[in-house]
């Protein structure tokens, strides 16, 4: 029988400028199984190389009290649905109790952490990790820190360094921040070692980021004789050795900041408190990299007394984004924010979540994806008391004003051939200005496959092999995104 004759090249353009346009965010979905669970979880999140999201949080489900367990979901398909049941990914035996920290490496290994507790056994900071993209995990967890006593440790940041090397820094039960360091993707590490120089009372970790660069950033917070400075530190040799710059100081309390970077620009958000019921989000920014700041305290909550614990993003097109707890309702909500200026001015604070009654949320984490998306989780109690959850929103259109509609001409996808193919073929394209440039795969229904390109390029023709590999026969479609132009091309794969 003759072959059918499929679609050759279909070229579609779209121009989005934004201007004037509310925010819009996905619907709430839960993320959690929805095994009953009487306490909010604490929430992380990350992406990986395929685009999917992977999301770990501690619940009480097993026990009831305030003990924990920390379980995993992931979401192929950009958040609409998500793996059910949830995966454990702690040990089965004793408890876990929350500060469980997640993230996706290069070599398509999947990290995390958690805070273990069990009776007769010293509490510690364990390292575990998924080989298979989040769906089977690694048991028993590593023991990262070297405590032979039963201390409290708290939050904690995995950072992959390229390849197998990855970083994890913990809070240690006294107020310091210890690192260890592996260069065989989690089977051996470095003995712990002190990242907090610099003479505090108490010293919080916030965030480490890594640049395009490798240099590592890490956010944290110091306290001596109740005056909080919020500090970067900065490392250029995988976080052997740091030094530190201040960003801000004030005479009150304050909570965990957090830090994105973009190019040279280093953007902090942080909140003090006035008392225990009152606080304010702030932000700085820096240009040289952390050697000096912008004027601190700049507020993000545009109303006054109300934000708690802000977390930040960065998308594709240096627009920042803001998500924070806030309670000017009477409960707390999460609310949200984003910046076109490098954090200079920031948009009206809006609720993203959507559920219509008196509910509690807790705890918000932001993330911008591998393309363009930016994903918020929070705990959520809009079940009852006795079903508290994790939920899922992201930005389908954030208010942006400043963004110019791109010339139809800024991106072309010329051709795929072979097309159809049999194992592998070779996508040509053109884009008009330098500009960071996403290639991704989707079947047919439009859950993504892969990501081919996430890269900035330069101006001219482009050319790229792709090999499906164990891929089944079908048509999928390649989505080529440059700057606010995008283009796509039907493939067809016959083996």
């Amino acid at each position: 029988m003759k072959r059918s004759t499929f679609c050759a090249l279909i070229l579609t353009m779209l121009a989005a400028s934004g201007v004037g346009q509310a925010t819009d965010f996905s619907r709430n979905v839960r993320v959690d199984d929805g095994f009953p669970s009487p306490d909010h979880i604490l929430s992380a999140m990350t992406t990986d190389a395929l685009g999917n999201i992977h999301v770990v949080f501690a619940d009480n489900r097993s026990t009831g009290n305030s003990w924990s367990r920390v379980y995993t979901a992931r979401s192929t398909d950009q958040g609409l649905t998500w793996s059910n049941p949830n995966t454990l990914v702690s040990d089965t035996a004793g408890w876990e109790y929350d500060y469980s920290e997640i993230a996706a490496g290069s070599n398509g290994i999947v990290y995390a952490t958690f805070f273990h507790r069990a009776p007769g056994v010293p509490d510690g900071k364990f390292f575990t990790r998924s080989t298979d993209g989040g769906l089977t995990w690694e048991h028993p967890g590593r023991r990262l820190d070297d405590s032979t006593a039963s201390v409290y440790i708290g939050p904690s940041q995995i950072v992959p360094l390229g390849g197998d090397s990855v970083l994890v820094a913990w809070n240690s039960g006294d107020y310091h921040v210890l690192i260890v360091r592996s260069l065989d993707a989690g089977l051996h590490w470095t003995a712990p070692a002190r990242l907090d120089l610099v003479h505090t009372n108490e010293f919080w970790l916030g965030r480490i980021v890594r640049d395009e660069s490798g240099e590592l950033y890490a956010a944290t917070q110091g306290t001596v004789d109740q005056v909080t400075t919020i500090y970067v530190f900065s490392s250029s040799d995988c976080g052997a050795g740091w030094s530190a710059q201040p960003v801000a100081v004030s005479s009150v309390d304050g909570t965990s900041p957090d830090i994105v970077t973009h190019g040279d620009n280093l953007y902090v958000a942080y909140a003090f408190f006035h008392d225990w019921f009152q606080c304010e989000v702030y932000f700085a920014a820096s240009s040289d990299r952390g050697q000096t700041w912008s004027t601190p305290n700049i507020r993000i909550n545009d109303v006054p007394n109300h934000g708690w614990i802000p977390r930040l993003a960065l998308d594709q097109d240096g627009v920042l984004h803001v998500v924070f707890g806030d309670d000017r309702t009477g409960q707390y909500d999460v609310y949200y924010s984003h910046s076109e200026d490098n954090g200079a001015t920031w948009s009206p604070n809006e609720i993203v979540n959507d559920d219509s009654i008196r509910a509690q949320q807790a705890d918000p984490v932001i993330w911008g994806g591998t393309s363009d998306q930016i994903y918020m989780t929070w705990g959520d109690d809009r079940s009852g008391n006795d079903n508290c959850g994790v939920y899922f929103s992201r930005v389908l259109q954030p208010n942006v004003t400043n963004h110019s509609a791109p010339e139809a001409s800024s991106i072309a996808l010329l051709s795929a051939y072979p097309n159809p193919f049999n194992s592998a073929t070779t996508l040509v394209y053109t884009v008009a200005q330098p500009s960071r440039v996403v290639v991704q795969l989707s079947d047919i229904l439009g859950r993504r496959v892969a990501v081919l390109v996430n890269s900035s390029q330069t101006a001219g023709a482009h050319q790229l092999r792709f090999d499906a590999g164990a891929l089944p026969s079908g048509t999928y479609v390649v989505r080529l995104t440059a700057g606010h132009s995008t283009s796509s091309h039907k493939i067809a794969l016959i083996r």
